[in-house]
């Protein structure tokens, strides 16, 4: 057998690894110590500490997470009211966000919350609101007039819409 016969297959495949994304859910105090510890050029700041929200939502979230390797990459948060789902966010480490992470995380908390009444608030800073809509809207997420969602109190909906300027619902 010639020398270059011979292949060393381990030193030429590169094996990429998986994101999983976890089937339980955390707290926001476990993914501000784990997302900060995994990702220190990316910071979480729990929402009571944001001024980037209005008060109603400055309130811990729980979440579902994405894992590569063993590193967190993704989350997405709820809160669950008495008879609705106030949506707390989605994120991709920006080194992970071409790998279609955020589709997985969104139905992963889709299938958390069910079909319960949910209503978002559209807050992107890394895409144009355009896209990030439509990327909602693949769920079942619309735009809809505040006087025609009867289940999620108006207060609240008028709080998002007068803060945000654009707000979606499901179920609702």
């Amino acid at each position: 057998m010639r020398d270059y016969d011979v292949v060393d297959w381990f030193s030429t495949l590169k094996i990429k690894e998986r994101v999983i994304i976890d089937s339980r859910v955390y707290s926001e105090d476990y993914l501000f110590e784990r997302w900060n510890e995994d990702n220190p050029d990316d910071e979480f700041v729990k929402r009571v500490n944001r001024d980037d929200l209005p008060s109603i939502s400055r309130m811990p979230a729980i979440y579902v997470v994405a894992i590569k390797g063993d590193r967190l990459v993704g989350w997405a948060g709820w809160i669950h009211k008495d008879s609705y789902i106030r949506l707390g966010g989605i994120r991709v480490h920006p080194d992970f966000r071409t790998e279609g992470i955020f589709y997985k995380l969104m139905e992963a908390r889709d299938s958390k919350i069910g079909n319960i009444p949910s209503v978002a608030a559209i807050n992107t800073k890394t895409m144009s609101r355009g896209l990030f809509i439509s990327k909602w809207k693949k769920y079942g997420y619309v735009r809809k007039d505040i006087k025609d969602i009867k289940i999620i109190p108006k207060e609240v909906l008028e709080t998002l819409q007068d803060f945000y300027g654009y707000i979606i619902v499901k179920n609702a």
